[in-house]
């Protein structure tokens, strides 16, 4: 199993992550912050610890991912600011490729495999999520121009989150930080993938399929993404049994390092690009 990242940093309010969370489970994923990057590094830093230690007192992963959500929004509550962030985490066995995907917020992922794909994530923006909309209708407004005219997606009143559920957001009482459960199993071509906002707000889902099936290299993605205008903060995780593939581009300007890992995978299983923060500014 080889894990891939990297990222393209404007804001600096993306955190990604990857660690063992026993001898059986690999931990992945993505927070995008949002009012800053502390909730962000909130969810970085402490994940490992308060997942391990659900795990610890007999819980099942699924309870143990949901607990640590709701742990890990009232650490980003107790912050001195109103930082938020979405979070999205695959807790893969390494052994039989069961996975468990989980997100709030809008950093989507995708099941790849040779012949189809499939969302693994639930897109809480107010302006995809029928249900959330509904839910929350009597807290959602727009903001107004000068001319008094609204504009923009939908938002949740007060605090102006454009999304229904997130890690954080102090000055958003109506948030939730319950998670959407996704179970998986990757075969030995399958592809996981999992981003921020920045990247599918940049890349299309067909695109990111293509490069994937093509070369299983995120670097690939990131040139799509630094030839748009938009200006976000892009992580991106690939987790494949392939190896990555790199064109004459890439070996002329990036440079791939290996890195030991206190992961039960030999040494031939795990490959870590060096990642890359390019600033689009």
């Amino acid at each position: 199993m080889n894990v891939y990242e990297d990222h393209v940093m404007h804001r600096n309010e993306d955190r990604h992550f990857r660690f063992d969370v026993s001898s059986l489970y690999l931990c992945i994923g993505v927070a995008d912050g949002h009012g800053g990057f502390a909730a962000a590094d909130v969810c970085k830093n402490n994940i490992s610890r308060l997942l391990k230690t659900q795990l610890e007192c007999g819980n099942t992963v699924d309870e143990s991912i949901e607990a640590t959500f709701h742990k890990l929004h009232e650490l980003c509550l107790s912050l001195p600011c109103n930082s938020g962030c979405t979070l999205t985490v695959v807790i893969i066995h390494k052994h039989t490729m069961d996975y468990i995907c989980v997100n709030v917020g809008d950093s989507f992922g995708l099941h790849i495999t040779p012949t189809t794909h499939m969302w693994i994530t639930t897109s809480h923006r107010l302006q995809d999520n029928v249900s959330e909309r509904e839910k929350l209708k009597k807290h959602i407004s727009f903001i107004k121009n000068e001319a008094q005219v609204a504009i923009g997606p939908p938002r949740l009143f007060p605090g102006g989150l454009a999304c229904s559920r997130s890690i954080g957001d102090a000055d958003c009482p109506f948030v939730s930080c319950v998670p959407s459960v996704y179970h998986g199993q990757l075969a030995e071509d399958d592809i996981l993938f999992i981003a921020s906002d920045g990247v599918w707000d940049c890349v299309t889902c067909n695109r990111v399929v293509k490069i994937l099936r093509d070369t299983c290299n995120p670097e690939n993605i990131k040139r799509h993404i630094q030839k748009n205008v938009v200006r976000d903060d892009a992580s991106l995780i690939v987790v494949s049994t392939q190896k990555s593939k790199q064109t004459m581009f890439n070996k002329m300007f990036y440079r791939n390092n290996y890195s030991s890992s206190n992961s039960s995978l030999s040494d031939e299983d795990i490959v870590h690009p060096t990642i890359v923060k390019v600033p689009l500014a």
